[in-house]
């Protein structure tokens, strides 16, 4: 289109976006400059970050986007997207203000992602089978870069997990092979040590003061699935739960243990729970459109169904720990992937973005 003596693009030109004279603002309590930036996505004035957006209080994630929230910073990972056409992370304060972010290589996209206080830890994973993955930090004032690589050469880590003095992840290796393998390396230096072998899938991590959980997704095919175990003292990995059917996320709180078996067809996912103290898993819910991340809180246990897959039928959903009051309170989500909640908020990433509900 020409716009008075000159070209434009009018699906992404800020000067003339959507129509020639349309001059999208700069972002409101955001920093303009190298970082923040006012933008022109798809015709329609938004705020792009170095090549990612910020859509209505969202990062314009793309497949994948996994999440964590603590305290009042949010971090997500993404997967190769229509938004960006790679992969990357990002450390944001919940208010606005972004903290970190690295974009990676296409074929190393990432996935896990974990937070303390004063730095960002992700898994680039890298090929299956070709031992080219890293775990990195990142402080969370670093603005924006590579981070460092803490550990290099591993197979395809996936999932991360932090503690006060150690970082763990899962490496996938060739999913559904017995090659799998769950690692520990100490916060203030050292080499990664393997606490398990022999894994098939592992996948999702969590951590308390005394125990590190994992799920391995089996073979894939449904039914092989566990939820595993293993003290922090040592000791050899125990079964928490088996014949999971492709088990995906994983939350702990105080008293028990939570997950989502993502099923190997529309509506055969479930969301599952085991006492800390022992017992057997209870089913929470069933009949689940591919439920993947989970959350918890003190009154209730929450997750996302990504729907069919290209659609735009998933949701969020709660019930209480107790299994009653299954409640839906968000549908039609595009995908929805990670799930985080605090004292106010549900926070989750979709292919339309980071969103926040309001509890």
């Amino acid at each position: 289109m020409i716009c008075g003596d000159a070209c434009a693009d009018t699906q992404i030109d800020p000067e003339n976006c959507g129509g020639c004279g349309t001059v999208c603002p700069s972002p409101a309590g955001l920093a303009v400059g190298a970082v923040a930036m006012p933008g022109c996505v798809g015709g329609s004035c938004d705020v792009v970050w170095n090549g990612f957006s910020y859509r209505g209080g969202g990062l314009g994630i793309g497949p994948g986007g996994n999440l964590v929230v603590v305290g009042d910073t949010a971090a997500v990972a993404w997967s190769p997207s229509f938004v960006f056409g790679t992969a990357g992370v990002a450390a944001f304060g919940l208010s606005g203000a972004l903290q970190f972010y690295t974009f990676t290589a296409e074929e190393v996209a990432a996935w896990g992602v974990a937070l303390d206080t004063a730095n960002l830890y992700y898994a680039a994973p890298g090929r299956p089978g070709f031992g080219e993955g890293t775990i990195s930090v990142a402080a969370l004032d670093g603005g924006v870069g590579n981070g460092t690589a803490i550990a290099g050469g591993q197979d395809t880590p996936w999932g991360v997990a932090v503690d006060a003095t150690s970082i763990y992840w899962t490496n996938l290796s060739i999913p559904g092979t017995p090659t799998g393998s769950v690692v520990e390396m100490p916060l203030g230096g050292g080499s990664p040590r393997v606490l398990a072998t022999g894994q098939q899938s592992p996948w999702a991590l969590a951590v308390n003061a005394s125990t590190l959980y994992w799920l391995d997704q089996g073979s894939l095919d449904g039914g092989d699935g566990a939820v595993m175990s293993l003290s922090l003292d040592g000791g050899q990995a125990v079964v928490v739960a088996a014949g999971q059917s492709v088990p995906w996320g994983l939350a702990v709180d105080a008293t028990a243990l939570y997950w989502t078996n993502h099923g190997t067809a529309a509506g055969t996912g479930s969301v599952m729970m085991v006492p800390l103290d022992g017992g057997a898993p209870v089913m929470l819910a069933t009949g689940q459109n591919s439920p993947a991340g989970v959350a918890v809180d003190g009154t209730g246990v929450y997750w996302v169904n990504e729907g069919d897959d290209g659609g735009q039928n998933g949701a969020i959903l709660q019930i209480s720990r107790d299994g009653t009051g299954l409640t839906t309170i968000a549908a039609d989500v595009p995908q929805p992937v990670g799930i985080a909640v605090d004292e106010k908020n549900v926070y989750f990433t979709s292919q339309a973005g980071f969103s926040i509900l309001p509890k």
